[in-house]
């Protein structure tokens, strides 16, 4: 929920024409809802992970999305000053909660709204299913025990950070230009790489184990980048020679990931 969301119990003054159903009738009390919204994030590589859940006990909440899609989004809505809440978490499958960047021992205790958002952690702007930023410093602290006053701020971004689930941050596939050849024939061949990391990575190394009988020529590979399309074999491809090491297995060294 954004702020504009937000009942304003006088937006318009001394309109008290009787008609309770307006949110900012004059003289009613109003009590702004409360988020706290989050993701579930990967410390790895930032990526926002499905099939985790929340679930809060203390005051009254209101639930809009407990999380299985990758964020929560909820609704605190205390009748007293000082209601205390706890977050329960359910990681999403083969995760762990992370140990370095562990939650707040304390509540986290919100001022009141005139402050503006609390915004305790990056959010996914991008909307390509990573953190803007997941470094520590971006998403820490966190907190899954909270006391609420009615009227106070919203609580935006506190994130849930879950280890065990940077799997196939690069794919490579391994493609030969023929499938039979005779002694001192020359074999093309092409290595496909592709990420799944939204930020980039540089100095990448790939190893590349050569089959028997036959040697790397020379000076033959070169990297072949997709442009400005983002879409390879197309006119704008970035061609640059390939730095290559050994000889079994050959590295291709230094590659960037943009």
């Amino acid at each position: 929920m954004s702020a504009s969301d937000q009942s304003d119990p006088d937006s318009t003054p001394n309109n008290d024409d009787g008609d309770q159903s307006e949110d900012d009738e004059d003289n009613a009390v109003v009590n702004p809802l409360v988020d706290p919204t989050g993701h579930f994030y990967c410390e790895d590589n930032g990526q926002i992970l499905t099939g985790g859940s929340v679930t809060f006990v203390g005051g009254p909440v209101n639930v809009n999305s407990d999380g299985t899609n990758g964020e929560y989004n909820v609704d605190f809505a205390p009748v007293a000053a000082g209601t205390a809440y706890t977050m329960n978490i359910t990681v999403p499958p083969g995760t762990i909660l992370s140990v370095t960047r562990p939650v707040s021992a304390a509540p986290l205790d919100p001022g009141p709204a005139a402050l503006g958002i609390l915004n305790l952690g990056s959010g996914d702007a991008n909307n390509d299913g990573f953190l803007d930023d997941f470094t520590v410093g971006a998403n820490t602290p966190w907190y899954d025990t909270f006391t609420i006053d009615p009227g106070d701020q919203l609580v935006a971004n506190n994130n849930i950070p879950v280890t065990n689930c940077a799997s196939n941050i690069i794919s490579l596939t391994k493609v030969a230009g023929q499938e039979a050849v005779t002694a001192g024939s020359v074999v093309q061949y092409e290595i496909n790489a592709r990420t799944s990391q939204a930020l980039p990575l540089t100095d990448i190394d790939i190893e590349d184990n050569i089959p028997g009988g036959f040697s790397y020529v020379d000076d033959s590979a070169i990297i072949i980048r997709a442009g400005a399309d983002g879409v390879l074999n197309t006119t704008d491809d970035v061609v640059t020679n390939a730095t290559v090491t050994g000889s079994d297995p050959i590295i291709f060294e230094d590659i960037d990931f943009a």
